[in-house]
Order: C-alpha cells, then structure tokens, then sequence
C-alpha cells in the first residue's frame, strides 16, 4: 500500500514538473514573439519618421509582398519539418540531420526558382496588371526579403523541432535587433534611401539565419550530412506541406480582401478605423502562435489514442488564458484612445466585433494540429476555404449596409463557422480512428 502512494506520489510530482516546464516553454515563446514584434513596431516608427508619405507607401508594398514570398516558398515546408523531424530528433540524430538538409535544400531551390522568375517575368506582369513599373523595384527586392525570411524562419524550425526554445527566441530577437541597430545608426548618423532601408531589411534576415545555422548543435549540423534514402522522406515532407501553404495563401487573402471591399463600398476612412482595429484586434494572435509553437512539436509526437487527451489539455492551457484577456474588450476604448489617440475612437466597435474572432481562435486553434499529427492538413483548406467564400459573400451584404463593422462581422462569422467545421471534420476523425481501434481489439479478443 505504502509502494503504491509513493509511485502515485512520484507520478503526480513528475507530472507537475512536465507541466511547469511546458508553461516555462509558452513564457518563453511568448515573451520573445511579443518583444519581436514591439521592436518591429519601433523600426516600423523609425522608417515612418524618416520616409515621406509617398515613400513608405512605396515601403509598405514591399513589406506586405515578402511574406507572401516566404508563404509559397517556405511556411509549409516549415511545418513538415517540424512535424517529421521532432520524432527524430531523440530517437535517430542522423536521420534528423537528413531531414534539416533535406528541407534546406528543397527551400534555396525553391526561392531560386522564384527570384529568377521575380528577376525575368515581374516587369511584363507588373504592366499588364497595373499598367506602370512604379514599383517593379520593389517588388524584385521583395522576393530577395522573401528568400532571407524564409531561411530564417527555416533556422528557427530548427530549434522548434529540438524543442530548445531559448535558442529558438534568440534566432528570433537576433534578426530584428540587428534592423532596429541599423536603423537608428543610420537615422543619426547618415543619409539613407528607401533602397538602403530595403537592404537592411534584407540583410538582417540573412544574418538572423546565420546567426541560427551557428548556434545549431554540431550533433544535428546539415554539414557533411549524405542524403541516403533521401526520396521518401522528401515526398512526404511534400504531401504534408502542399495543404500547409494551400491553407495559408487562402487564409492571407482574406486581411487584404477585406480592406478592399471596405475601399471599394466606402473610403480611405473607413479602411483605416477598420486598420486600425485589426493592428490591435491581431495583438492575440501572438499568444495564439506562441501556444501553437510550443505544442506543435509535442502534437507531431501524439499516437491515435492519445488525441483526445491532447484536447482536455489544450483547454486546459488555452481557457484560463481566454478568460484572462477578456478585460481587454472592456478596456478598448481606454486602449484604443492612449495606443492611437483619439482620433481613432470610431474604431471601438470595430475592434469589439473582431476581437471574438481571435478570442476564439486562442481558444481553440491549439486543438487542430491534431490535423497535422495525422497528416490530414487538407482538412485545414477546407476551412480557409470556407472562411474566405463566407468573408466574400458576407461582405457584400454587409459592408454597404454597415460600413467598416460590417466587414468585421463577415470576419467573425467566417472564423466561427470555419472552426465549427475543423471540429466536425475532428470529431470524424477521432470517432474513426477510435472505432478503428476497438475493432482491432475485439478482433484480437
């Protein structure tokens, strides 16, 4: 009796560690995206100050093109890694190692591909679009900030996979304290262009890498690695990722649509109370990925029994921090009025409506890379699909009748009623592969 309270004892205090640990890793997580993320604001301030309105206009292209670059060419390939690699990483270093250099190679053939084309094809279709070359520069140092990101994101994938989050938030502080450096040594001491500033962007990304492939341990170092057997591997990587960047170039277009179809139905007024709303509105969206970081790894290490345990779980993380962002709907217009001043009080409501849509993707987006644990990604294109068709639809109802609040609904909605259809598709895929299982083992009986 006494054997068994202690091996209870045991178990509970281990638990309770594990725990503890993960939340640690979440802090860490969070910590660093959200510091990441102030000081991209502050060389976002920087550069305002220094660019006229027509330059930073011109600047603004070039930011909103480079992720768009890193999505097609480098997020999904990021989540396969992540996925494939962490059941390596302590089980078979070698086999990690192929993994690493298999997904870098396929990420510099790909951004080469891409900056060849962006080099020859970008003019042509630049004229035939917009009928000017007006931002042809820019949009071809683009796909070079693309290519940076990318391997950037790549490095931090890395340590994402290892599960060494330390290491993972200092790949990522590294790249934007080295901009914010540049920044302000050339506001107060030098003349700059946008060009320049665009290279600085450049470089930092580049050398955010760097610094990352440095501090890789030698043990999981793609050097000198062979690629034996490397075609299964890298054909799975492919099935995995395919859905992942599907999901995401859908999920992208909706910010954008949005801000269009406000334009298009009303002003530059409304687009920008709706702005500024969904800049503040976002803010949850760092939790969320921080959560998303952390769990990732330990989701690609779940078996088909353990689904369900892994839902109370991410409840359990994920509801008592829902609960305590709620004061933030309270507080909006306090927060929106000392953040933007009042000038941009009109964007309460806005942000009021939005919020509910990120609330409760913090609440529950942790939940759905069970998908990725058992390779059904595509279930996440169903849902982007789905969000946009209903954005759209909604929009057009919406948006004439109400204005900028409009679009915010049709925003919500499309978010609640996509995430109504991941947990159909779960319950689906849990239920099968639970009478799966009971099958087996009546079978076995």
């Amino acid at each position: 009796m006494e054997k068994g309270k202690m091996n209870f004892a045991i178990v509970s205090s281990l638990k309770c560690s594990l725990e503890n640990f993960f939340k640690k890793d979440i802090s860490i997580v969070a910590i660093g995206s959200y510091l990441n993320a102030f000081i991209a604001f502050l060389c976002s301030l920087i550069v305002s100050r220094y660019l006229g309105p027509t330059e930073l206009g011109v600047f603004a292209v070039f930011l909103t093109f480079s992720p768009i670059i890193f999505e097609l060419t480098g997020h999904g390939l990021d989540s396969a890694l992540v996925r494939f690699a962490t059941p390596e990483v302590s089980n078979n270093k070698d086999r990690a190692a192929v993994l690493f250099k298999l997904v870098l190679i396929q990420k510099i053939f790909l951004n080469i591909i891409f900056i060849v084309f962006g080099l020859t094809l970008s003019k042509p279709i630049i004229l035939w679009i917009a009928g000017s070359t007006e931002y042809l520069q820019v949009i071809r140092y683009a796909f070079f900030m693309g290519f940076g990101f990318s391997l950037w994101r790549y490095a931090l994938s890395i340590f994402q996979s290892m599960q060494t989050y330390p290491r993972y938030v200092a790949t990522l502080l590294s790249s934007s304290l080295l901009r914010l450096s540049f920044i302000i040594l050339a506001y107060l001491f030098f003349t700059l262009d946008i060009t320049q500033i665009m290279l600085i962007y450049i470089g930092s990304t580049f050398s955010g890498f760097i610094l990352g492939m440095i501090i890789v341990p030698k043990s999981y170092s793609v050097i000198g690695v062979r690629l034996q057997n490397a075609m299964p591997l890298l054909k799975k990587v492919n099935r995995f990722s395919i859905w992942i960047i599907l999901s995401t170039f859908i999920f992208i277009i909706i910010e954008p649509l949005n801000v269009f179809m406000i334009k298009y139905f009303h002003d530059h007024y409304a687009v920008g109370i709706f702005a500024a709303a969904l800049i503040l509105a976002k803010s949850l969206d760092y939790l969320n990925l921080s959560i998303k970081t952390v769990l990732l790894p330990k989701a690609s290490l779940l078996n088909q029994k353990e689904y369900r345990k892994y839902m109370k779980k991410c409840l359990k993380i994920t509801a008592p921090l829902a609960i305590a962002v709620l004061p933030l709907f309270f507080m909006s217009k306090f927060i929106i009025e000392f953040v933007l001043t009042e000038k941009f009080v009109e964007s309460t409501p806005i942000f009021n409506v939005l919020f509910w849509g990120y609330w409760i993707s913090l609440l529950l987006d942790p939940i759905w890379l069970i998908f990725y644990s058992a390779q059904k990604t595509r279930c996440l294109v169903y849902a982007d699909s789905l969000m946009l068709f209903i954005v759209f639809g909604c929009n057009i109802f919406l948006i004439p009748r109400f204005g900028a609040i409009g679009a915010a609904y049709s925003f919500v909605i499309a978010r609640l009623l996509g995430r109504c259809l991941l947990g159909v598709l779960l319950f689906h895929l849990t239920r099968k592969r639970t009478s799966t299982n009971l099958t087996i083992q009546e079978a076995n009986i």
